[in-house]
């Protein structure tokens, strides 16, 4: 962890070398509010969005206003319509301000097409990248991108749970 760690989080994203006002705590984990703009609002991205609203200010992003309907009625954050891959989409969302960025969808190339518009150009200090082709991941991690495969954890799961000795 740097000290010039961001405005924290819970278990889900721990943020480096961004310069906020927050401390460690024994987890590793930072404590406070983040803006944390999640594209993609599928099962996993509303997830994302319903566990963390009340700690941090979320804002999802997705084509469909239909998507929208599995975040929690409680959901105190925003939803943007339209598609994340086009900058202004992003702007109106608040990426200029964002702690945080993951991008969620089931598309690889829109994942990581936004992921790197993010990073690059606007300086959005933790990326976070869902690819589900394992065979590119290593490309994505030479770029840079910070990536979850669920293929990847799924099989090694997996594996896991097949071969414990009980």
């Amino acid at each position: 962890m740097s000290d010039s760690a961001t405005r924290g989080s819970r278990a889900t994203l721990r943020l480096q070398g961004c310069g906020c006002m927050a401390h460690a705590t024994s987890t590793g984990y930072y404590t406070g509010s983040m803006h944390i703009l999640i594209l993609g609002c599928g099962r996993v991205g509303a997830r994302l969005a319903n566990t963390m609203h009340r700690a941090h200010e979320i804002t999802v992003i997705d084509r469909s206003l239909d998507a929208f309907e599995r975040l929690d009625a409680d959901f105190s954050g925003h939803t943007i319509v339209g598609p994340g891959d086009d900058p202004d989409v992003l702007v109106r969302a608040g990426i200029r301000r964002a702690d945080a960025f993951a991008a969620l969808t089931n598309r690889d190339n829109v994942n990581i097409m936004t992921s790197e518009m993010a990073r690059e150009l606007f300086h959005v200090p933790r990326v976070i990248t869902r690819i589900y082709d394992q065979d590119r991941e290593d490309t994505y991690h030479d770029l840079g991108l910070e990536t979850v495969c669920p293929t990847a954890e799924g099989v090694r799961l997996l594996e896991e749970i097949v071969t414990a000795v009980e």
